[in-house]
């Protein structure tokens, strides 16, 4: 089981990992190892590309992780594998304007050029 919790603060970076930007997290959940996961929309990409990551690949997202918890709220209790917590909508369009309104959005074909070996997402925040 689980605890709401924030991320832990570390960069990840290495020269050759792909990039990937995280727009919003839409969800979190309980994975099967009992740990926390997000659903990502990544920048410059449609719905159909967001995908459950794990706390790991998301921790340098710092300000929109705590951004996310303060929205749906943080406790001390303990939920079982697959819990889902979602956010609203209009959080999630509040944080999707913030991201455009502060950040380049590159398209998909630019991301994929920057394409190098293993996958890493980076969060601009």
């Amino acid at each position: 089981m689980a605890r709401r919790k924030k991320a832990e603060e570390e960069e990840v970076e290495d020269e050759d990992e792909e990039v990937y930007h995280v727009e919003v997290i839409t969800k979190a959940r309980v994975s099967d190892d009992g740990d926390w996961e997000y659903l990502v929309k990544w920048a410059g990409y449609g719905s159909d590309a967001d995908s459950w990551e794990p706390a790991e690949n998301v921790k340098q997202c710092d300000r929109l992780l705590r951004s996310f918890w303060k929205h749906v709220g943080t406790d001390d209790n303990d939920y079982p594998i697959g819990f889902e917590i979602p956010a609203r909508e209009e959080w999630i369009n509040k944080e999707k304007k913030y991201f455009a309104d502060t950040f380049f959005v590159p398209s998909a074909k630019k991301v994929e050029k920057e394409v190098k070996k293993k996958p890493v997402s980076v969060c601009l925040f």
